[in-house]
């Protein structure tokens, strides 16, 4: 027990004669016999000291003190990816790029894929891209510009851009409106709604149904240069307005040009057409319609016609020409006509519709040709009328009923809508019929006529001399339709009266 506190107060002799850096450091102590009690102290801290075996004095020895130097570790920051991509769908964009190249395996840049990113400037679309849906750029305050891949079809949600108030304008990809004969430069001042352009004297009704002078129609040129619409500015204003004009009101100016100019980029892209009209095929007397679709906010409509005859696009005004689907009825003289749409958003921007044409179905005779009866030395009549105006005729004909060849008539008239063939004792019996070709090459054939010749005698009967009791015969030659005979007889002095012997209603009698 004695040893015991003699060695603890050794050891407190000595941490106290340790200065003050090594008192936080370990403390070896070196025993016999290879025995080392190690003592860790600090300062106001309690030492625990194992005493070795009852042995000789022992030697604490403070373990040497070396500068060791301290690492800041400081931990590396998950591996984040650039671009989160789910199904070809564009979710977020986690890179620190002002210049953003879209993978090609994007198809569409989702909703706030780019929300509220301060740091981008451009962005690279490739073709790879239909679809940018709304606020997918939502708060790019510094994004300047959008370049897409050239040809490149993409749909632009309507607020995809909201906040991006660094972009002048979002760069469209290349013909995204399809224009139909009509160039782009001539369409209105956005600012110039063309609801208010001025109705053209559109006094006729729609093309006549069947005198059908379409082309008197007054001609609607699309008069947008009579429009006022770069009037307007403020030079119109006192001069002293102007001169006090500051250089912030200016900048004011052009800051809501450019949004215009945004606005009016935005809404041609959403002004496009979604379903084409078709050609119309019908029958004359039947009603003819064509449709047109399109993605527009208040869309207004104009349907315009252009005849055979004409090369001049005019507006018509029929009842439904202001509608999307447009009706008008189908007549001979509208046969091949044409027709389009043109659709203006509430901007002022303008598509044009494909042109369709109304197309009378096959040939159809309206006037059939009927049988003829006349005398001989005259001439016959065959006459035939079509659904078409652009044909062509050809007249046929058959010598007997039981001729089965029609064979092409050359005589006068053979080529035209009427024919009249001289009527010979020949010709009687004869069928004619006409055959009409349009301008698809389509053949139809009229019903076959009759030419009858009227009651005509070729071969009159000769006197017969007989002996008594022997018997006289009479014929009679003659043509015409549905022939009866009547034979009759006469004494000297009497009147003509019918005779009842054997033959007497036949061509040839015996008495």
């Amino acid at each position: 027990m004695k040893r015991a506190l003699s060695l603890i107060l050794m050891v407190m002799i000595l941490i106290v004669s340790l200065p003050s850096a090594v008192m936080e450091e370990t403390v070896e102590t070196v025993l016999p016999e290879e025995e080392v009690v190690v003592v860790e102290a600090a300062e106001e801290e309690e030492i625990e000291v194992v005493a070795p075996p009852e042995e000789e004095d022992i030697e604490v020895v403070p373990a040497p003190v070396e500068d060791e130097e301290y690492e800041e570790v400081v931990a590396a920051p998950e591996e984040t990816e650039e671009f989160s991509v789910e199904d070809g769908k564009l979710i977020a964009y986690n890179g620190v790029d002002e210049t953003v190249v879209i993978p090609e395996e994007v198809t569409v840049i989702g909703e706030w894929a780019f929300a509220a990113n301060y740091i981008v400037k451009t962005v690279v679309v490739p073709a790879s891209v239909k679809a940018i849906e709304d606020f997918a750029f939502y708060g790019c305050e510094n994004l300047e510009s959008v370049e897409y891949a050239e040809g490149a079809e993409v749909e632009i949600g309507e607020h995809a851009f909201d906040g991006c108030v660094s972009l002048a304008v979002e760069e469209e990809p290349v013909e995204e409106e399809p224009v139909v004969e009509e160039p782009v430069e001539e369409e209105p001042v956005a600012e110039e709604p063309v609801e208010e352009e001025p109705v053209v004297e559109e006094a006729v009704e729609e093309e006549p149904a069947e005198e059908e002078p379409v082309e008197e129609e007054p001609v609607a040129e699309e008069p947008v240069e009579e429009e006022p619409a770069e009037e307007e500015p403020s030079e119109e204003q006192p001069a002293e307005t102007a001169d006090e004009t500051t250089e912030e009101s200016a900048e004011g100016s052009e800051d809501e040009d450019e949004e215009d100019e945004i606005i009016e980029r935005v809404s041609r892209a959403t002004l496009a057409i979604t379903g084409q009209p078709v050609n119309y095929t019908g029958d004359i007397g039947e009603t003819a319609s064509f449709t047109v679709t399109v993605t527009a906010t208040n869309p207004s409509y104009q349907w315009q016609y252009m005849t055979t005859t004409s090369t001049t696009w005019k507006d018509s005004t029929a009842a439904a020409a202001k509608t999307k689907t447009m009706t008008v009825g189908i007549t001979a003289a509208r046969d091949g006509q044409k027709y389009r749409c043109i659709i203006t958003d509430a901007n002022g921007n303008k598509v044009y519709s494909n042109a369709v044409k109304i197309v009378v179905a096959w040939t159809k005779f309206t006037t059939q040709p009927v049988n003829y009866t006349g005398t001989v030395g005259k001439n016959a009549s065959f006459t035939v009328k079509t659904n078409k105006t652009s044909v062509t005729y050809q007249w046929q004909y058959k010598s007997t009923a039981s001729d089965a060849t029609w064979k092409d008539s050359t005589l006068t008239g053979y080529n035209t809508a009427s024919f009249t063939p001289g009527i010979t004792v020949g010709r009687h019996g004869y069928k004619y019929r006409c055959k009409v070709t349009d301008s698809e090459g389509h053949e139809n054939f009229s019903d076959a006529a009759t030419l009858y010749v009227k009651a005509y005698i070729n071969t009159q009967p000769a006197d017969a001399v007989a002996k008594i009791g022997d018997k006289a015969t009479f014929t009679v030659d003659a043509v015409g339709k549905s022939l009866t005979y009547q034979w009759q007889y006469k004494k000297p002095d009497g009147a003509w009266t019918n005779s009842t012997a054997t033959g007497a209603t036949t061509k040839t009698m015996s008495i």
